[in-house]
């Protein structure tokens, strides 16, 4: 896997999104969620 690739995209409605990271293999990635008036919020998960 290479660095700054995207490995997955959801959408949801309402205020609540789960997202499933199961099939990701561990390290460390940046979840952005954009919501429907465009405003970004990124955070750093880290799986172990």
């Amino acid at each position: 896997m290479k660095f700054g690739q995207q490995v997955l995209s959801v959408q949801g409605k309402g205020n609540e999104l789960r997202i499933d990271m199961a099939a990701l293999p561990a390290g460390v990635y940046f979840v952005t969620v954009t919501n429907e008036e465009g405003q970004k919020c990124v955070r750093k998960v880290v799986k172990e």
